[in-house]
């Protein structure tokens, strides 16, 4: 009896779980998975970022200390570009004509900037005297280095330019 019992339990639980499954339409198959992939993409930009650091000419001795050595001083322009990115920085020729600082309305010393040391290589802007280099995505200080001429015969005064930089990326 215990075994036709058992035999009728298990038939009883089978006919139940069939008619549970096909009453809710759920299969033994029912616990599969299925996947789907997702596409991602980002385009990253060029981008810069430049400053100058004011370069102040205070000293030039047109009598005695620069009547035979030029007068030299040095700043920085300042960018930051994307990592990777070619980028190209020029220097205008400032707000009076030609590179020239300016004394009241009509005193003029002569100056020039440069991107060497040396001074040798004129930095303006232009594709021949630009600088040229490549964004590291952090700052990057570029000398600006100047050059007053010797024996400028000018008055005493305080003489000014503004100059533009301009980063191309």
């Amino acid at each position: 009896m215990k075994t036709s019992n058992a035999k009728f339990f298990n038939k009883l639980a089978l006919i139940t779980t069939v008619a549970i499954a096909a009453g809710t339409g759920i299969s033994a198959q029912a616990a599969g998975t299925q996947s789907a992939t997702m596409s991602l993409s980002t385009e990253v930009v060029a981008n810069c970022t430049i400053t100058a650091d004011a370069l102040t000419v205070s000293g030039y001795d047109p009598v005695v200390a620069h009547k035979t050595a030029n007068f030299d001083q040095q700043s920085n322009v300042n960018v930051t570009c994307t990592n990777g990115s070619p980028v190209t920085i020029t220097l205008d020729d400032g707000q009076n004509v030609g590179r020239q600082l300016k004394f009241g309305t009509d005193k003029y010393l002569d100056y020039e900037l440069y991107s060497d040391n040396a001074r040798t290589a004129v930095w303006g802007n232009t594709e021949l005297n630009n600088v040229a280099t490549t964004g590291t995505g952090v700052a990057q200080a570029l000398p600006v280095y100047m050059r007053v001429t010797a024996g400028q015969n000018v008055p005493a005064g305080t003489y000014t330019d503004v100059v533009t930089a301009v980063v191309t990326f």
